[in-house]
């Protein structure tokens, strides 16, 4: 009877190693988190999200939708925390999908675990009843 023995990565050739790491890197992975969302001024009343991502090797591609039911004092930008922190300056887009149709700009720091949203204008995108959709890509 012959014993099978399992390969040693230690034991195969340098590129044999390394293909195997390409091709890991490859592998997407895919998820959903719950951002965390903070105005950059005053406090919502009642807001939620809801957030996917596929991550491919360093590249984080990112959906993010938040719902404001109640704006509060809330003013300035939104924030919302993201999946992984970026390596990167990165920058995304959106859309208010329910009352007004704005567009959106997001705006990640490199080092940072959240995106900052602003209207195409730089103004405050949010109010009660406002929904946003945004979408950005980055790098870890």
């Amino acid at each position: 009877m012959t014993q099978r023995v399992p390969v040693q990565w230690a034991n195969q050739p340098e590129w044999n190693r390394q293909a195997a790491n390409a091709i890991n890197l490859l592998i997407p992975e895919e998820g959903v988190w719950v951002p965390i969302v903070t105005p950059g001024s005053g406090s919502f009343t009642t807001v939620s999200a809801t957030g996917s991502y596929i991550k491919i090797g360093r590249q984080v591609f990112t959906t993010a939708k938040i719902t404001i039911t109640a704006n509060g004092t809330a003013g300035l930008s939104v924030f919302y925390t993201l999946p992984f922190t970026s390596a990167v300056d990165a920058i995304g887009c959106g859309r208010e999908s329910a009352v007004t149709g704005t567009m959106l700009q997001v705006v990640i720091q490199s080092g940072s675990g959240s995106a900052n949203i602003l209207t195409y204008n730089n103004a405050y995108p949010g109010a009660s009843g406002y929904v946003l959709t945004v979408t950005a890509t980055y790098y870890v």
